[in-house]
């Protein structure tokens, strides 16, 4: 539920998606 809700904000521009919590799940690589 959290995951796909992510990458939907992510593409939206990713506002809620803060580098902290994005480093939590392991997706600062894929948003470099």
């Amino acid at each position: 539920m959290g995951m796909p809700a992510k990458r939907r904000k992510q593409g939206a521009g990713g506002r809620r998606d803060r580098p902290t919590f994005a480093a939590q799940h392991n997706w600062p690589a894929m948003q470099q």
